[in-house]
């Protein structure tokens, strides 16, 4: 038949260019309703649930899936109807409806034992395996799945081993034993890479990125997050897309760079809403809470907690209840409300002990079992012996099972403290080059500028000195002018560097008082007429409210205002308008600073808090900048409780805005 034709070419590209599957298999669909071919007709609603999945569109890919297995039920086609059963299983998994994934599983599988299918057995098995390890039952999920690779090792079916030893590496990250979730990871990748299975490829980088985020080397997290994310956009694998974005966002919470990590867990949440995969939504709302803790956003950071939970108990997913109430343990902690951080804390522990209290020690036992039973069947000898002789080797193997998994324990503990050593040697190295780096950039910078001022006040007063007689009174008061703004900005240079190293070494000390923030903004603006007459700007002050009081240090929060609004006029062109506004938002009070000046690059925006970094974009009046004054505001409103953020479009000027705490 003609549409048996279509169908065979879509099944070997349905996991690699799955549109182009889904495509020959619809004109395959019409074919068979043509020649009423109901085989056919089946068959191409099956490879066109399997594309679906693949590019994360479970909705279709359920409905195509249960018309084909409708189909294969009547007529009485069991390969056929394992086939859907175990993509139906798969797809129920992925959008969070466990029981039924567990019920599609068991069906195909009891029908690929009664068929023979020892391939496919291994397939329903690991995927069996999934299922359990998600709801937090470790040693049922690790027994199944070990069960899948001992069936594709005898079969020599490479790509299972390859999807299986992925899936128990992932299960071994969920336990803490990272090296040995590495050792199935590495497996898992080259077979991948050599057979040139993109979606195993993808789905192995994302689990060894988290091994190595969990190790503490976040740089090479991040790296192979990146190379996950390259092979999931190619494959259209949505919730792959997703998870690693979210992966992503976890690497970049780890080395403090927070808004960035917001940005990712904010794209991964829509793409998880979009496609309906809750278990990936659970675990994007808990990262997106962490993500506001640490910027000290306590009711938002709670909000996606409470939204988190509520998922995670309605899809009964263990395995991220106990990061959720982890996560909430923490976050009442910051607040002080110790007695809800305790509570919390009560019910994690609960909830960890429930899924791992024992279930470490079954998952070694298991797998040392499983390595003892290989052996024995390898030693051939041992079925010769008499049945005295037999008894007394079993004993001997059981004997060797405890000895090995003793000494399994103690070599993973002095991994495990290895690899901390190392790691913090590492890090310490790490920062004590960026250190020196930093140092040798700072001899640098103030060198050049202070000889920059130097040389402007050593031509103004040789000026001075050879013309005295020839230089009118206006003349040398321009000269005196010049000396005074040079002398003022190497004591702004100077007072920055104070402030910095103030700043870093932890010795400055706060006292928050109550503060009129709409006061306090507008002696700064009074305080740069000069300025803004000079290049004709325009300073708009909406304070619809003046009695918004602040809890902050004052001379503190003069310092970051007078940064945000001279940087304002520093970087507007002449002829325009600045724009200033304080107002109430979630508790806390805001005032935004909004310039139309040429705005930041995405480059300038990631590097804008770091110390000494100077702009591409140059000041417009031709004043100053030291570099620090944004670093220094960051460190400030850190102290006070409070945020600062920026929004810029390059071309369409810049908006910094501050939170304080209200009161």
């Amino acid at each position: 038949m003609r549409a048996d034709v279509y169908n065979k070419i879509a099944e070997q590209f349905y996991d690699s260019q799955p549109l182009y599957a889904i495509e020959l298999s619809e004109k395959a669909r019409e074919l068979s309703h043509v020649d009423a071919y109901a085989a056919g007709e089946a068959f191409s609603y099956r490879n066109c649930g399997a594309g679906c999945f693949v590019l994360s569109r479970y909705t279709e890919a359920i409905s195509y899936l249960q018309n084909g297995l409708k189909l294969y039920i009547d007529l009485e086609d069991k390969p056929g109807q394992a086939s859907c059963y175990n993509i139906l299983g798969i797809v129920y998994f992925c959008v969070g409806q466990y029981d039924s994934a567990l019920e599609a599983q068991s069906h195909a599988l009891m029908l690929h034992e009664d068929l023979g299918n020892k391939s496919s057995m291994a397939s329903c098995l690991g995927n069996i395996g999934n299922i359990y390890q998600t709801v937090g039952q470790y040693d049922e999920a690790l027994s199944h799945s070990l069960r899948a690779l001992a069936i594709q090792e005898e079969l020599g079916d490479e790509f299972g081993v390859a999807v299986t030893a992925n899936n128990i590496g992932g299960m071994f990250i969920r336990i803490g034993h990272l090296e040995t979730a590495l050792k199935y990871l590495d497996q898992s990748i080259e077979i991948s890479r050599r057979l040139g299975k993109k979606f195993g490829m993808s789905k192995a980088l994302r689990n060894i990125g988290q091994v190595y985020e969990q190790k503490g080397d976040y740089h090479t997290a991040i790296e192979f997050q990146a190379e996950a994310i390259i092979y999931t956009k190619e494959l259209g694998d949505q919730q792959g897309y997703a998870v690693a974005l979210s992966n992503m966002g976890v690497a970049y919470q780890k080395i403090d760079d927070t808004h960035t990590a917001l940005s990712y867990h904010v794209t991964a949440l829509k793409l998880a809403v979009q496609i309906g995969a809750k278990q990936v939504q659970v675990e994007v709302l808990k990262n997106i809470g962490d993500c506001y803790l640490a910027l000290n956003n306590h009711p938002k950071c709670l909000e996606y907690l409470e939204k988190a939970l509520e998922l995670a108990e309605k899809i009964e997913s263990l395995d991220m209840l106990v990061e959720v109430q982890f996560s909430f343990s923490k976050v009442y902690e910051a607040m002080g409300d110790y007695r809800a951080s305790l509570r919390w804390y009560v019910d994690w522990s609960k909830t960890r002990d429930k899924i791992l209290g024992a279930d470490k020690q079954k998952l070694v036992a298991v797998m040392e079992t499983r390595l003892s039973i290989e052996k024995a069947i390898k030693e051939k000898e041992i079925f010769r012996l008499r049945n005295v002789e037999l008894t007394q080797a079993l004993d001997e193997i059981e004997e060797k099972r405890h000895s090995l998994a003793a000494a399994y324990h103690e070599i993973e503990l002095q991994q495990a403290q290895s690899i901390k050593v190392n790691a913090d040697l590492e890090i310490a190295n790490r920062n004590l080059v960026e250190l020196n780096k930093e140092k040798n950039e700072l001899l640098g910078i103030v060198a050049h500028d202070l000889k920059n001022f130097i040389t402007s006040m050593v031509i103004s007063g040789e000026s001075i000195r050879r013309y005295f007689d020839k230089l009118s009174r206006e003349e040398m008061y321009r000269i005196g002018e010049r000396i005074e703004i040079v002398a003022q900005q190497m004591m702004g240079l100077i007072r920055g560097l104070l402030d910095a190293n103030v700043l870093e070494t932890g010795r400055i000390s706060f006292e928050p008082e109550k503060v009129s923030l709409p006061a306090v903004v507008q002696s700064v603006i009074d305080s740069y007429c000069i300025q803004t007459n000079k290049k004709n700007i325009k300073v708009e002050f909406d304070n619809q409210n003046s009695s918004l009081f602040a809890f902050v240090d004052k001379e503190r929060i003069l310092q970051v205002l007078d940064n945000l609004i001279s940087n304002a006029i520093k970087y507007s062109p002449s002829d325009s308008t600045v724009s200033v506004s304080v107002f109430e938002t979630r508790g806390m009070i805001r005032c935004e600073v909004r310039d139309q000046g040429p705005g930041l690059s995405i480059e300038d925006q990631q590097n804008l808090y770091k110390r000494f970094h100077r702009l591409s974009a140059k000041p417009t009046g031709g004043e100053h900048s030291t570099g620090l004054g944004l670093a220094n505001a960051k460190k400030l409103m850190e102290g006070m409780n409070g945020t600062i953020h920026c929004e810029s479009i390059l071309g369409e000027g810049a908006t910094f805005s501050i939170e304080c705490p209200q009161i």
